[in-house]
């Protein structure tokens, strides 16, 4: 039978069931400080935030720079896949700052399956962009056919999976060593996606009876560096994609254009530092999959 109460009688109830000196939810500070010790760990890596920040800083100037020097340049209605193709980059945008909070605040691993849908998001899109399909098929809405959900998702799941093919699968083109390195990567994210495998692994003490398991976020290379390392190459494939927001005809300013260039080749050279620095092959699949399947430059404009 349902209590019935005040809001204020609600809130107070649930505060006394942790009060501790009469602070209530004191033990939280616990997460707190160790999600603020997390965060002073993460900022060890200079070259990331630095990256990161000015790509974060670029898509907001691009957005206020299209409502300012080319909405009022349009005289006819832009393509509605144009509308649809804008919407998923701002959704790749605010998926990315998601996925980076969380890992800032200690839920690297967190964060990283976040980055698995916006990477298969990117490269639907790119697959959009160039011609293999259009923003309305990927939606499942096929001309003549009926719009009922279960058709639309059956349309959606064969319309991506060839696609895919045709990205990064058998029908790309790309070597086979490369298509290897890049389904070692899926199954990565597979494996933290469907079932937190990558997280589980950090507890093995814990199952062997030697370690209490921790329950507050507590710094390891490892998560960090998987996440910053996909991050990185996650919103190199979005900032690929951020020039098509240019109508046919319609230019951004040349600064605009050299600012894009700079931070494409800095995405370019923290992606392959994987392998130059690390000496792991990964870092240079990803470039040579970035460079062939998103082959845009600051002067791409959405396909007519």
């Amino acid at each position: 039978m349902a209590l019935s109460m005040t809001p204020e009688d609600f809130v107070r109830r649930l505060e006394q069931l942790s009060e501790e000196g009469g602070i209530p939810f004191a033990r939280l500070r616990l997460l707190a400080n160790a999600e603020t010790a997390f965060k002073r760990e993460m900022g060890q890596y200079k070259g990331y935030a630095a990256l990161s920040n000015a790509s974060k800083c670029f898509f907001l100037e691009t957005v206020e720079r299209f409502n300012r020097e080319i909405r009022p340049e349009v005289t006819t209605l832009l393509a509605s896949d144009h509308a649809m193709y804008f919407e998923k980059i701002v959704h790749s945008f605010q998926s990315l700052r998601a996925a980076e909070v969380a890992a800032l605040n200690g839920y690297p691993l967190q964060g990283y399956t976040i980055l698995r849908n916006v990477s298969d998001n990117c490269v639907l899109a790119s697959g959009a962009l160039q011609g293999l399909t259009n923003f309305e098929r990927l939606e499942g809405i096929l001309p003549g056919t009926v719009v009922d959900p279960k058709t639309v998702k059956h349309n959606r799941k064969t319309e991506e999976q060839l696609v895919r093919r045709q990205m990064d699968g058998k029908d790309s083109g790309l070597p086979t060593a490369t298509l290897d390195l890049l389904r070692t990567l899926d199954e990565l994210y597979d494996a933290e996606t469907h079932g937190a495998r990558l997280s589980l692994s950090q507890s093995t003490g814990w199952l062997k009876g030697k370690e209490p398991l921790t329950v507050t976020p507590k710094f390891l290379e490892f998560k960090a560096s998987i996440f910053i390392n996909r991050y990185l190459e996650v919103a190199w494939m979005a900032h690929r994609l951020l020039p098509l927001v240019q109508p046919p005809g319609l230019r951004l300013a040349p600064e605009w254009a050299a600012k894009w260039k700079t931070i494409d080749e800095s995405f370019g050279i923290a992606v392959m530092s994987v392998t130059k620095q690390l000496g792991k092959p990964i870092g240079g699949a990803v470039c040579e999959f970035v460079r062939a399947k998103f082959p845009f430059n600051s002067k791409s404009e959405f396909p007519k």
